[in-house]
């Protein structure tokens, strides 16, 4: 049989809802809206449940049928795990141990964007202005026209924060920095 690794991302939180058959919660996202639990995004999944070892189990269940039934295999190296900040450390630890996957930090990324937002976005959405920073200190070697300067600037640079806008309503602090990288450049 034929396997194609995959990789599996558990969000797991505290005082979450409780899903139609009672073996995985879902998340909430705000009060009126539906229970979230799950999400596909090609060959990634995302799960969601509550922070207990009787759904830690069952995700495992979850994807012992998913590998049967898809002829993928799940790659635990690549798999992570999320936790909300209300989960003690040694509940985060033990959880981990069972479902043979990684603690995901603070600083993990999906697609090259932050899978973790706090309040202080700015912080968060610096990789955006070092990453233009360090474009732009790669071209100032480079002896080019006005026009030269332009059309890097309006091809490259501008396109740089495209993808994290389309998730993320950026700072204006943030999109201040960036226009003034572009216009000193």
């Amino acid at each position: 049989m034929n396997f194609k690794a995959t990789k599996a991302s558990l969000v797991v939180r505290e005082g979450w809802e409780k899903g139609e058959d009672g073996r995985l919660k879902g998340c909430k996202v705000a009060n009126g809206a539906t229970v979230i639990s799950h999400m596909f995004f090609a060959d990634d999944s995302y799960v969601y449940c509550r922070a207990n070892n009787r759904e830690a189990s069952n995700i495992l269940h979850l994807l012992q049928l998913f590998e049967i039934a898809s002829g993928q295999q799940v790659n635990f190296s690549k798999s992570s795990v999320f936790f909300s900040t209300n989960v003690p450390n040694a509940t985060r630890d033990r959880l981990c141990g069972i479902l043979r996957m990684r603690l995901a930090d603070e600083h993990s990324t999906y697609l090259g964007l932050p899978c973790v937002m706090g309040r202080n976005k700015d912080a968060i959405l610096g990789f955006l202005k070092d990453k233009m920073q360090k474009r732009i200190q790669g071209w100032e070697g480079r002896i080019l026209s006005t026009a030269g300067h332009e059309v890097l600037i309006k091809t490259v640079a501008q396109a740089l924060p495209s993808f994290a806008m389309s998730m993320f309503l950026l700072p204006l602090k943030t999109c201040s920095h960036l226009e003034s990288l572009m216009s000193k450049y």
